[in-house]
């Protein structure tokens, strides 16, 4: 890894509207159940109704936690404009893949990574479905299957 390389865009906190700031999801990374949220509160200690948790939706049901925060309206907009660029930047790195690989009819390759302003490496592969992966050699930058 190069150690002069800008890092990618930090992403901002995962803010929603309605959502809990705290909310972590139910499952991460390779299926491993999340069963407490930011603030460590047992989601199962609410309730074990999912449909009932007041995590992702306006606390209007029958479940209340005292430790729910809502976003500020500056939080949503800046994961709103993190999403947006992140998207490009995603939209840009995939066309430039399919362009590498139809320009030398190859199926696998190396181009400059647009999230890391073509600092690092964003190596990808297409399989015989056509369907492409590609990832970029930061961590937490740039990942996909297509």
């Amino acid at each position: 890894m190069n150690a002069n390389a800008p890092s990618p865009r930090a992403m901002p906190p995962r803010a929603r509207p309605g959502r809990c700031m705290h909310y972590t999801g139910l499952a991460g990374p390779g299926g491993v159940e999340h069963t407490t949220c930011a603030a460590g509160v047992e989601y199962r200690a609410l309730s074990e109704k999912f449909s009932e948790l007041p995590c992702w939706r306006a606390t209007v049901g029958p479940v209340k936690c005292e430790k729910r925060l809502e976003p500020t309206e500056a939080e949503i907009k800046a994961f709103d404009e993190w999403s947006a660029w992140r998207v490009e930047k995603l939209r840009e790195a995939v066309v430039a893949c399919w362009l590498d690989a139809d320009e030398k009819s190859r199926r696998e390759g190396v181009v400059d990574c647009p999230a890391c302003d073509g600092a690092l490496a964003l190596r990808y592969s297409i399989a015989a479905n056509d369907h492409m992966h590609g990832s970029c050699a930061t961590d937490g930058c740039l990942r996909w299957m297509q």
